[in-house]
């Protein structure tokens, strides 16, 4: 159910109840996450390792082990270890098996902000802005069902809870090593279309700071009948194989709906390439301590339309490379840089009236890992068009951040931000939170 259709609430009763909501899911969560560091996420517990074998060494960022086991359907990519058909679980008969436990399947998140001042965040009066301060904001609360139903058959099942709101946001089954090989898998759903990048920023490692980046910026300014961004999920199949250094994937999906019987609906694809540094036997090479650095480019294409009789279409490109620098487990550096050229921006239905355009952006996630406990990181964002008049939002802000990790899976980050655009002070929406995570 969306907001709009959701019952009328007053507003001190919605900021209490929503206060009281927040500060008791942290309590509790906190209180019953277990301190050990093997029972931390359901796949910890079910591999019986801890959360830094596949986290960088935070959760949510993956490392280079990490996202094999997510590449390999939630199993380990090692031959010698137990497959996702028997590992964690109970054989039911000659073809079937169910895992032990509820938790090696079922998981959650929660993203909690205590304190969030931004100025000039409302407006007064009619004219005056003057800071907008939130407290025991709950922006989001995620359970998701994932893992391996059998062997080289995962799932992956994602719902979110906003304020009253439900998000199914992605849902989809996995076939791996068709053939007996790692080149050969494929993803049928709701899926992200940049996952396999190496910034695919499908799971933000700084939720807190809202809908960031030129990733997210719409086709046709999110006006048309299938508007769709880079990252969002969306419906389809994907194909990725990936041997060595080298990875490839591509997807189809369905782009303009049928307006009305008889027109033809377009698809839209995706293709894109990575190339990792050679992985090194036992850290015994030089580039030992550069391992799951990595290059890539992707590239999109669709069909944006709308109208029901008299129909009015935009053709759009996505260009992006990208890169990802690890250093030794102390430095992560991932960056994109996104070209975006559209034929009909405004879906005008007069050809002397359509609007091309090309925007182009930059988002770079910088992390320093001081030890097991703090994190230095930073964010910039930043995205522009070539007529400032016709994309909706710019943005250039800078995030420097601090986090800190009580536990493996607890994140408590302060996050100071500043606007950067070139705009009257009224216009800048500089911010102050803080933001707690839990992954359970």
């Amino acid at each position: 159910m969306s907001s709009k259709d959701s019952l009328p609430v007053p507003a001190r009763s919605k900021r209490g109840a929503r206060l009281a909501w927040g500060l008791a899911l942290c309590a509790s969560t906190l209180l019953m996450t277990p301190v050990g560091s093997n029972a931390t996420a359901g796949w910890s517990a079910k591999y019986k390792v801890n959360c830094q074998t596949c986290h960088a060494p935070a959760f949510a960022r993956l490392n280079l082990d990490g996202e094999k086991f997510l590449w390999n359907g939630y199993q380990s990519p090692d031959d010698k270890e137990p497959d996702g058909n028997t590992a964690g679980k109970i054989p039911l008969g000659e073809n079937a098996s169910l895992d032990k436990a509820v938790r090696n399947w079922l998981m959650a998140r929660i993203s909690i902000n205590p304190i969030q001042v931004v100025t000039n965040g409302q407006v007064v009066n009619g004219n005056d802005t003057v800071p907008k301060v939130s407290i025991g904001n709950v922006p989001w609360l995620q359970l998701f069902v994932a893992g391996s139903i059998s062997k080289n058959i995962s799932i992956y099942i994602e719902n979110e809870f906003e304020r009253n709101e439900y998000i199914q946001n992605w849902y989809y089954m996995g076939f791996h090593n068709l053939g007996g090989t790692q080149m050969a898998n494929l993803q049928v759903g709701a899926l992200s279309p940049v996952l396999f990048m190496p910034f695919p920023d499908r799971l933000p490692m700084l939720p807190a700071i809202g809908k960031p980046g030129v990733m997210r910026v719409s086709s046709s300014n999110g006006k048309g009948d299938a508007s769709v961004d880079m990252r969002s999920a969306r419906f389809g199949a994907q194909y990725y194989g990936y041997s060595g250094p080298f990875m490839v994937f591509g997807g189809i999906g369905p782009g303009a709906k049928p307006a009305y019987a008889g027109q033809i609906t377009d698809l839209n694809y995706w293709v894109g390439a990575r190339l990792f540094t050679p992985e090194s036997k036992e850290g015994q090479s030089a580039l030992g301590k550069l391992e799951g650095t990595s290059i890539g480019f992707e590239y999109m294409q669709g069909t944006d339309i709308k109208g029901t009789r008299t129909v009015t279409e935009n053709k759009w490109q996505r260009y992006m490379p990208g890169f990802n620098l690890r250093w030794a487990d102390k430095v992560d550096i991932q960056a994109s840089y996104v070209v975006g050229v559209e034929d009909n921006w405004n879906l005008d239905t007069l050809a002397a009236s359509r609007k091309d355009i090309q925007f182009q952006g930059d988002r770079i996630f910088a992390s320093y890992y001081l030890n097991d406990k703090w994190i230095l990181q930073g964010s910039w964002d930043n995205y522009w068009a070539d007529d400032s008049k016709l994309l909706a939002e710019e943005r250039r802000a800078y995030f420097p951040v601090i986090t800190y990790l009580p536990r493996e899976n607890v994140r408590i980050t302060l996050y100071p931000g500043f606007d950067l655009r070139d705009v009257s002070d009224n216009q800048k929406h500089h911010e102050l939170l803080t933001n707690i995570r839990v992954g359970f």
